[in-house]
């Protein structure tokens, strides 16, 4: 696992600024986040007719018959019963090999189990997206596209964010997918056979076409947020606390308007823990954007 930069950066539109007022952030559901294909299942069926049959190759059949005799209704069961112990056991075995034979196994993938891979895939993707919130943050503050789809065409700011910080670091175990910092990995895949060979960066995997954004993310469940609401639109929201002393800097947009940019000033001046707070502003170098510090003139 790759370790995080020293720094990553979120980009934020002017009337975000209440993030900065009010210590809190959103982490997003994965329906509501701009790329379609977040936490896209990629398998095209849930269990291969070849998996299917080891798994019968491999179960107690025995086992299997009696689970499926006990279901019966109480007078066939009665039936079994009756019979001598020796004679019971021959018609087990013959239950067994006529119900677990390789044609039987292919008629109960066609039936069963190769029409659930669609109802599968919209379960888990309704639970991932009622249970996952994601903060995704950049490694880099000098992206125009991210300043123009993020920061509203340059008009808001970038938070910068200090990795060290225990916010980012609250990891209970190594195979905990919340409360870390996580690179995104950018590759365009073929879907899988089945879900059991899935591979299992399904939280942190994009399109190549996203590579430019250098996205690292954080996942916290959504039932640990500290405010919930719906918005107007139908939106629902799942808002965290964030640290003052996890942002380090605050960076002025190229078009950024005095009124916002005074709003910034004054929010950083009332608050004694943004003192340590830097501000800089994004300006036109000779080939991108440059970092300059900035001056309140």
């Amino acid at each position: 696992m790759s370790l995080p930069p020293v720094k990553l950066y979120k980009y934020i539109p002017p009337a975000r600024v209440d993030i900065l007022q009010n210590l809190a952030i959103r982490f997003t559901q994965p329906s509501a986040l701009n790329d379609p294909f977040e936490f896209n299942l990629l398998f095209s069926e849930v269990l291969s007719t070849q998996q299917l049959r080891e798994y019968y190759e491999q179960a107690d059949k025995h086992k299997l018959a009696m689970e499926a005799i006990g279901r019966l209704p109480e007078d066939q069961k009665a039936m079994f019963a009756l019979l001598p112990r020796e004679q019971f056991l021959r018609m087990l075995e013959q239950f067994t090999s006529t119900i677990f034979n390789p044609e039987k196994i292919d008629n109960i993938h066609k039936s069963y189990v190769a029409p659930l891979t669609p109802k599968l895939k919209k379960v888990i993707y309704d639970g991932l997206n009622k249970t996952i919130g994601i903060l995704s943050l950049s490694a880099t503050p000098l992206s125009p596209p991210m300043w123009a789809n993020y920061a509203e065409n340059s008009t808001g700011f970038v938070l910068e964010f200090d990795t060290a910080h225990s916010f980012f670091n609250g990891r209970r175990s190594n195979k905990d997918e919340f409360y870390h910092l996580r690179e995104v990995v950018y590759a365009d895949r073929q879907p899988s056979a089945t879900m059991m060979d899935m591979p299992f960066d399904t939280f942190v995997l994009k399109s190549k076409s996203w590579e430019y954004e250098k996205e690292w993310r954080m996942l916290l469940p959504l039932d640990a947020a500290c405010k919930k609401f719906t918005t107007p639109c139908g939106d629902d929201v799942s808002l965290f606390n964030v640290p003052a002393t996890s942002i380090s800097k605050i960076i002025i947009g190229l078009n950024t308007k005095d009124h916002a940019i005074s709003e910034l000033i004054d929010i950083l001046a009332k608050n004694g823990h943004f003192a340590h707070i830097k501000l800089e502003k994004i300006q036109k170098g000779s080939t991108g954007f440059e970092l300059t510090k900035f001056k309140n003139e």
